[in-house]
């Protein structure tokens, strides 16, 4: 299953919808962080990304 088809179901659930969603990818066209967008993902980072610019997206998800 991919991580598109596992945000769709997580999105689609009452119980899980509510669950911020990061996918972090080596997909890095436009066209796929649009599908992203679709199915629901909330933050997109694509590899290589910055141990930093990942605590600094965790911070902010985290109470």
């Amino acid at each position: 299953m991919s991580g598109f088809q596992v945000t769709r179901l997580l999105k689609f659930s009452e119980k899980t919808k509510g669950i911020p969603i990061v996918m972090l990818t080596i997909l890095d066209r436009p066209e796929d962080q649009e599908k992203g967008r679709k199915v629901g993902v909330d933050f997109y980072l694509t590899k290589p990304f910055s141990e930093e610019a990942l605590c600094n997206l965790l911070r902010r998800l985290l109470p």
